[in-house]
């Protein structure tokens, strides 16, 4: 009878699926944060966007709250 020998194919598979999930969750999150940032900051600054913040301003309930 032969010896069983031990092989650790399962391991090795266990640990490169973590791997992967573990970069491809680092890189769908880096993508998020990308997009959010380009959607709040993108042309921020531009007359259009702030006259509108401007007008979407509600006041009265500011002074309601003082």
């Amino acid at each position: 009878m032969e010896p069983e020998q031990k092989t650790n194919g399962a391991l090795i598979g266990s640990i490169i699926i973590v791997v992967i999930l573990i970069l491809g969750g680092l890189y769908l999150w880096r993508v998020n944060i990308k997009s959010a940032l380009e959607t709040n900051l993108g042309d921020a600054n531009s007359p259009e966007n702030l006259e509108t913040e401007l007008e979407n301003i509600d006041l009265e309930s500011i002074d309601a709250e003082i």
